[in-house]
């Protein structure tokens, strides 16, 4: 009896392993998450549209992490087309076990979006001075690059990291001084802006 429980305990020790070597190397692909994620979408805002493809589940073994990726899902934020080519949703692996999902951080990689999306995007936004410098001393180029976000366990948001080129960018700086053509790296996060 007793070589027949460490057979079954170690047989299940070894598909327990195999699962997680599976799943923090090259993961599992479905489609049984896209309800969920475009529903945590909707809570925190509820102009983000998403359809999303199938998304590949992996295991983040480092941090304890389940992270949800998915490459050229559809976005639209208030009717603008978001050109994301993957998203990754990194969900805490206790709180699963919990049964209440806790979405820890997100990335974004977005491909080339122009400056005149950007302000049919802001527009809306609380006032600030960025927004106010967007739209009236921007007036051409693109941005790419990609958007980390961290959240809270209410889905608050705790702070950011921005890393985005900026192409052929034309702004007005002063009255009679404007740029044009400009290309530059941007690197922003809560405390931080570098531009180079």
């Amino acid at each position: 009896m007793k070589k027949f429980i460490l057979t079954i305990f170690v047989l299940l020790l070894i598909i327990l392993l195999g699962i997680i070597v599976l799943l923090s190397t090259k993961g599992y692909e479905t489609s049984r998450f896209n309800s969920f994620i475009s529903q945590q979408i909707k809570k925190t805002e509820p102009d983000l549209d998403f359809d999303l493809n199938k998304i590949k589940i992996k295991i983040n073994l480092k941090e304890l992490d389940l992270f949800l990726s998915t490459k050229d899902p559809i976005a639209k934020y208030k009717n603008v087309s978001l050109p994301i080519n993957e998203l990754k949703i990194y969900v805490d692996f206790f709180s699963l076990i919990k049964n209440k999902p806790h979405i820890s951080k997100t990335r974004m990689s977005f491909n080339e979006l122009k400056f005149s999306e950007i302000k049919k995007l802001i527009v809306g936004a609380k006032p600030s001075n960025f927004k106010r410098f967007v739209l009236n001393n921007v007036s051409g180029g693109s941005i790419k690059g990609f958007v980390n976000f961290n959240f809270s366990e209410n889905l608050k948001l705790i702070n950011y990291k921005i890393n985005t080129n900026l192409k052929k960018l034309k702004l007005k700086i002063f009255k009679d001084v404007e740029i044009e053509n400009a290309n530059f790296n941007l690197i922003a996060d809560s405390s931080l802006i570098l531009i180079n």
